[in-house]
């Protein structure tokens, strides 16, 4: 969808793959912040 096919770039193609791609990692990385600060939260509690 680039510059190969003559018509110049697709930039909404484009964005959209970029933003599906990059969607995966991002919730990943949300879900881990959310493990580990739960994890440092629940051991600092003494009792």
């Amino acid at each position: 969808f680039f510059a190969a096919s003559g018509g110049g770039v697709k930039w909404g193609t484009a964005s959209a793959v970029m933003m599906l791609g990059a969607l995966p990692p991002a919730l990943l990385g949300l879900v881990m912040y959310r493990q580990i600060s739960g994890s440092m939260t629940a051991g600092a509690v003494k009792g």
